[in-house]
């Protein structure tokens, strides 16, 4: 990942973004979380992508 591109993890900076949210009940997903990622990174990059946005 690049560190001069925010990382956006959230719904709502998708949706602000311009990307829409669809309910399709006939699917079903399954996501692991990736073991490769620093998840204490992760956390920080997003309350600093939250405030980047707010």
């Amino acid at each position: 990942m690049s560190r001069d591109v925010p990382f956006t993890g959230g719904d709502k900076v998708r949706m602000a973004a311009g990307w829409e949210l669809r309910y399709l009940p006939d699917l079903t997903v399954h996501h692991a979380a990736s073991r490769a990622r620093d998840p204490h990174r992760r956390r920080a990059e997003g309350l600093r992508n939250t405030l980047w946005f707010a």
